[in-house]
């Protein structure tokens, strides 16, 4: 049995009038009402579901409908209707897929809400799997939000560490406006090549740079690590003896050169806006 509110005593105070049976057997005692109101499709399921000998619940004079959700996504999904019942989230970014599922299926958009929020808080965790989740649903702000968090991950290990078969709800086109998004800012600001600009730049510099532009499609920016990168790119490949003899006036010029680089890559990403498209039904 279903637990409160939905157990039987809710038939008992008069605040139920048709039970839902989960796919497991579990029995919820829930308002037409509330029902009818949150959902036409629930509504038109009512309109049919009409006491008899053989929908009627051996416990209770009840009609009976049957719905292919098990008692866990169920549970969430009545709880998100029923007014001032609390709703305690899934951990488990797969059990949202259920959520959502039923939420379209039955056409409440409260549950597509709440469920996108909860999403929000675990995008830091499994943000590929939320972000796949957020593009088959249509939940454009996940999408947009958890975009910045892959934006800062390594993408190739990243993927390698997710099981196939929580991926498949992504198209081709929606992944690969994941990767434009993550790798514009390499593009756009802080790997723009010096050539013609009027300034000269020693080759080894250039290298370096053209070296940290591939790294970026595929690796976070990482301010300490961009540093040490700088110095031992200079002091292995520098031609100059006296340039590899670092002073401290010269370390202060390197951290003033890659904390600015830091904070362009920061102001430019924040410009970048995923291209985020709603599948047509």
């Amino acid at each position: 049995m279903a637990t409160a509110p939905f157990d039987s005593t809710a038939q008992d105070n008069g605040l139920a009038d048709v039970i839902i049976r989960s796919s497991d057997g579990i029995d919820f005692y829930v308002s037409r009402v509330i029902l009818s109101m949150s959902s036409t499709v629930f509504r038109d399921m009512l309109r049919h579901a009409q006491p008899g000998p053989a929908a009627l619940s051996e416990q209770a004079a009840l009609p009976v409908i049957h719905v292919t959700e098990d008692h866990q996504t169920l549970d969430i999904l009545l709880r998100i209707l029923y007014p001032n019942t609390e709703v305690t989230p899934p951990h488990d970014v797969d059990k949202f897929h259920s959520i959502l599922e039923a939420g379209r299926k039955y056409d409440l958009e409260k549950v597509t809400g709440v469920s996108g929020e909860a999403l929000m808080r675990l995008a830091g965790t499994e943000p590929f799997v939320v972000y796949t989740l957020a593009c088959e649903y249509g939940l454009e702000n996940v999408a947009r939000t958890v975009a910045g968090v892959v934006a800062l991950l390594p993408i190739q290990e990243a993927l390698c560490n997710e099981h196939p078969a929580k991926l498949r709800g992504i198209t081709a086109i929606e992944f690969q406006r994941l990767l434009i998004y993550r790798q514009s800012p390499c593009v756009k600001q802080y790997t723009k090549d010096a050539s013609g600009s009027g300034c000269h730049v020693q080759p080894w510099f250039s290298n370096h740079m053209l070296t940290l532009k591939n790294k970026l499609f595929l690796y976070p920016w990482n301010e300490a690590e961009a540093k040490a990168e700088f110095i031992h790119a200079l002091k292995l490949t520098c031609p100059c003896d006296q340039c590899r003899q670092l002073t401290s006036e010269d370390m202060g010029d390197i951290e003033e050169f890659i904390r600015k680089l830091s904070e362009n890559i920061a102001a430019e990403q924040a410009q970048i806006v995923l291209d985020f498209v709603q599948r047509q039904p």
